[in-house]
């Protein structure tokens, strides 16, 4: 029994640093200011797919070559500056968690 509580107390030890270890190496959140850091989900008129971030706040459209910009990101939106097409704001539905585009801005109308 002598042997036995030592033995359990390291267990603890080494179990609560596994934890620790654990929680403090992933993001707190699946978002942050300057851009995505997990893929999403979106739903678009014209086509649905999914979002995945790059370097230096850009994402790509995952099995496409289309790039952009990414900004302005909250826990339920985001914003993409296309390089190729124009601004689209895009909005989470909190029941399917999937981002739908909620509003389209031409390139020109920011610049002014």
């Amino acid at each position: 029994m002598k042997k036995v509580i030592p033995f359990l107390a390291v267990l603890a030890v080494l179990a609560a640093g596994i934890t620790y270890y654990v929680n403090s190496t992933q993001p707190a959140t699946k978002t942050t200011v300057s851009g995505l850091t997990s893929e999403v989900k979106v739903q678009h008129p014209a086509w649905s797919g999914v979002i995945a971030p790059l370097p230096n706040a850009r994402a790509q459209r995952k099995g496409h070559s289309d790039t952009g910009a990414i900004q302005n990101v909250t826990p339920d939106s985001f914003t993409i500056v296309w390089d190729k097409w124009n601004i689209e704001v895009y909005k989470k539905n909190p029941k399917t968690g999937v981002y739908h585009l909620f509003e389209t801005k031409k390139k020109e109308q920011v610049r002014k």
